[in-house]
């Protein structure tokens, strides 16, 4: 919030000198050199908040089961702070296309099986309802709860897919669309696919020995 109060005041200072020197404001493209730039590990930090926030919650949400609803209250709020951020306080980003999030997804995973765990211990060790069994039992019971913990994530993982079937549907009428109008491609055709296309020339020439490459005309 205060690199954004602090822009608004640039702003404010330099159109109210403006207006008393009889000058135009700054433009667009004027205003967004002024802001901060979106750096790479603005990212970073982005995506290491909610990796943070996710362990929080699903590593010791036994120990307070209001921790999600807490949670989520803030990311309704951290999304209208991040999209202030993003269209105020800094420059428009420059897109970066990735196919997926990359190392943070297994980062994900991995924190949601050690979940398993903690939150099993959590229970074994802390509850009331277990206080009058041994530590082998304790111990016993842990193992075989993760076990059968660890199977149904397993299985939840498989049985449920990561892409809707109707949004699969989508992006093969997407590809077909695509190969059709734009690449002149059917279906069984593969008559384009092992076109070369013509080379370049890339070589380059001093000033005084460049010429005006001649036109030959039929």
């Amino acid at each position: 919030a205060v690199p954004y109060l602090k822009y608004r005041y640039q702003l404010f200072a330099e159109r109210k000198a403006a207006n008393t020197e009889g000058k135009t404001g700054h433009n667009y493209i004027e205003e967004q050199a002024k802001l901060l730039p979106y750096e790479s590990n603005e990212a970073f930090e982005d995506y290491n908040e909610m990796v943070i926030q996710y362990g929080f919650i699903n590593l010791f949400v036994v120990a307070f089961p209001l921790t999600p609803l807490l949670a989520f209250a803030n990311n309704v709020l951290e999304v209208h702070v991040d999209a202030v951020k993003l269209c105020f306080v800094h420059r428009r980003p420059f897109p970066h296309p990735a196919k997926d999030i990359g190392v943070w997804f297994y980062i994900l995973r991995f924190m949601t099986y050690i979940a398993l765990g903690t939150n099993t211990a959590l229970i074994l060790w802390t509850s009331d309802l277990f206080e009058n069994q041994s530590g082998t039992a304790r111990a016993l019971g842990f193992v075989v709860a993760c076990q059968v913990c660890l199977v149904l994530a397993i299985l939840v993982e498989r049985v449920v897919p990561d892409v809707p079937h109707e949004m699969k549907l989508l992006q093969e009428r997407y590809k077909h669309i695509v190969n059709v109008v734009f690449k002149g491609l059917f279906e069984g055709d593969n008559s384009k696919l092992n076109e070369v296309a013509e080379r370049l020339n890339l070589q380059i020439y001093p000033n005084q020995e460049w010429e005006e490459p001649k036109q030959h005309y039929a």
